[in-house]
């Protein structure tokens, strides 16, 4: 017997995720067929032949956004794991069915398992935000970049590789990315997790590491969408 779930979620105005359950009646979802992950939409996979791969800058703020909520709101669920990416991010391709079937198995992981060592260096949640804000702004996944730059030691489970290898990105070569300084400058926060004023234990069970995470990287990603929304003010 299937025992997976069916589960819907809303976001409120203030920002609050819920769950609820999807009625028996409903079809099942098919992942691959109905929706398709944002390396999909990257990659120009759904996107037609005559359409830029790279996102307009409204979007892609938009995104940014809301991946940055997402994380303050499930880093501590089932639903997004740290090794979390763009994989990880579905959207319908079928308006009628905004909702996903999850199977969720085992336990959600923990930040209070990194070790101290690892919690002053690196958050993998914010690592892996940064990786994909910068993937969205240049078009263009981190794999598909590190092709051509044999120079590169690159271990995809390692958190400071991963880190290493997109800052070397978006300092040598992510010009798109580099127009906009402020959005640059928050993907380097995330790379490099850190603040000012600086936080010690970097986990996002840590209530100040969150509010610098909101302070610096949230806030500043919705002042950067009003401004490209109201160019001149409201």
């Amino acid at each position: 017997m299937d025992e997976r779930k069916c589960l819907g979620f809303v976001l409120d105005p203030g920002q609050k995720l819920y769950a609820y359950t999807i009625p028996e009646a409903h079809p099942p979802v098919e992942i691959e067929r109905n929706f398709r992950s944002l390396e999909h939409l990257i990659c120009g996979q759904f996107q037609s032949a005559n359409k830029p791969k790279s996102f307009p800058t409204n979007l892609c703020l938009s995104l940014a956004i809301d991946l940055a909520y997402s994380l303050l709101q499930l880093h501590a669920t089932a639903w997004l794991t740290e090794s979390w990416c763009k994989k990880s991010i579905l959207f319908p391709v079928n308006e009628k069915q905004p909702y996903v079937t999850l199977a969720i198995t085992g336990r959600p992981s923990t930040e209070s398992s990194f070790g101290i060592e690892r919690q002053s260096i690196l958050n993998p949640y914010l690592v892996a935000l940064g990786i994909v804000l910068l993937e969205l702004s240049e078009g263009k996944l981190l794999e598909v970049w590190l092709k051509d730059r044999s120079d590169i030691t690159f271990d995809g489970t390692n958190v400071l590789d991963r880190a290493n290898a997109a800052r070397t990105w978006l300092m040598e070569d992510a010009k798109t990315t580099n127009k906009i300084e402020a959005y640059a400058k928050v993907i380097t926060r995330c790379l490099d997790c850190s603040f000012n004023p600086p936080v010690q234990i970097k986990t996002l069970t840590n209530a100040s590491f969150r509010e610098a995470v909101y302070r610096d990287i949230v806030f500043q990603l919705e002042r950067m969408y009003e401004k490209s929304m109201y160019p001149l003010g409201k």
